[in-house]
């Protein structure tokens, strides 16, 4: 059965709805915890099945100095937009900075 998004979203934001749906996922602490999305393994991967993501993704979540976490999160999100895999911008609400272009995206 599909429920348009408007007709849930009072009884979602108020913790109301009774039922299963994507649309209370809470906001994420680290972009590196949504991207375990992305790995081949994963039960909801969109499909993203590539060895460097699944290379990539694994040494940045074992990552505990700061810059090196935020820079491979960073590495992985700029490969997905140059290689076309948008949804990880939309769903993840990334805003990084494109250091070999200079552009924010």
């Amino acid at each position: 059965m599909y429920i348009p998004y408007a007709d849930i979203r009072p009884d979602l934001i108020t913790r109301k709805y009774e039922g299963v749906t994507c649309h209370t996922v809470v906001i994420r602490l680290s972009p590196i915890i949504g991207a375990g999305s992305y790995l081949t393994e994963s039960t909801f991967s969109y499909g993203t099945h590539h060895s460097w993501l699944d290379e990539h993704i694994w040494d940045t979540q074992q990552q505990v100095e700061k810059s090196r976490l935020e820079a491979g999160e960073l590495e992985i999100y700029n490969w997905m937009f140059h290689n076309a895999i948008m949804a990880s911008i939309y769903t993840h609400g990334i805003l990084e900075f494109d250091n070999e272009l200079g552009n924010t995206i």
